[in-house]
């Protein structure tokens, strides 16, 4: 995707944490940094939890961010 846009146009990925579980979700920030993305947004739930607000989890949320050096994490 990064090689598809021209370098002045930012690419952002948002992402659930993941399908029924949060493990993978490292695995997830790291590919879509190493991919080139310039902000990375977490809807902190995973599909399983929909779209429940006392679902979200703001620990794995911060955790991605910390990690992360491209901006990310952030809830929408």
């Amino acid at each position: 995707m990064r090689e598809a846009v021209p370098e002045h146009l930012p690419v952002t990925v948002k992402v659930r944490l993941g399908w029924d579980s949060g493990e993978r979700r490292f695995e997830i920030a790291d590919a879509v940094q190493q991919a080139g993305a310039s902000e990375l947004v977490v809807h902190g739930r995973t599909k399983e939890d929909g779209y429940k607000a006392e679902r979200i989890n703001w620990q794995a949320i911060g955790e991605i961010r910390q990690r992360l050096t491209i901006p990310g994490g952030r809830q929408r």
